[in-house]
């Protein structure tokens, strides 16, 4: 009887360990196939992409929501760490340019919006050389692709006043980048405009404002 047991246990064993050795069906798994097409394996095509995009920001907003806010748009050759954006002209109760240089240079929060023929003024704590232009926003206009001497085209053809940009800091106006205002007569008119700064190539940020009508007297 215990020959027997013995018989049938070895038995159930050779079972059991053939049953475990077996593949199961729909787990069986083939090797990838040459070129490393799967995702992450790092492709040439979607090296090339990431290489394309890199240090541009896919976040660039520029439809008026995120106004009085540096968005960085490509990495390049100048560093920009905070502005000033300054009413200079005092139609607008916003803090005097010495009030806002004392409280420090800053990425979000920026004085955003501005009437027709007020001069606003933008300082900068930035490292490196950049250009600054202010041009009506154009959903056309690619600003991560853009290059410095597009942007210098276009400023060129403003039927409005910009005075300092493109150009150096004024070391003796607390670094001002530039001068600009729209006037009421311009093309271009009331609305969503972009302070754009490269580093003398390729865009490296950008701050969009809001250019509104004078209030009636």
């Amino acid at each position: 009887m215990k020959r027997i047991l013995v018989f049938m246990l070895a038995a159930l064993m050779a079972l059991a360990f053939a049953a475990c050795s077996k593949p199961q069906s729909g787990t069986e798994t083939t090797p990838p196939p040459s070129g490393g097409d799967q995702q992450g394996s790092g492709n040439n095509e979607g090296g090339a992409e990431k290489t394309e995009n890199a240090g541009a920001n896919i976040d660039l907003v520029l439809d008026g929501s995120r106004l009085g806010v540096l968005q960085p748009v490509n990495e390049g050759k100048a560093k920009i760490n905070g502005l000033v954006i300054a009413s200079g002209s005092g139609h607008h109760e916003y803090p005097s340019v010495e009030e806002l240089l004392a409280a420090g240079f800053k990425t979000e929060g920026l004085c955003s919006e501005f009437f027709l023929n007020e001069w606003f003024e933008v300082y900068g704590d930035v490292e490196g050389n950049i250009n600054a232009y202010v041009l009506p926003n154009d959903p056309a206009l690619d600003l991560a692709k853009a290059k410095d001497a597009e942007l210098a085209a276009i400023h060129e053809g403003l039927d409005y006043p910009v005075f300092g940009g493109p150009a150096a800091p004024d070391p003796e106006a607390n670094g001002k980048y530039l001068s600009a205002y729209v006037n009421s007569a311009s093309a271009s008119g009331a609305g969503l405009y972009n302070v754009i700064f490269t580093d003398g190539e390729t865009v490296i940020g950008v701050v969009q404002l809001n250019i509104v009508p004078e209030p009636q007297a």
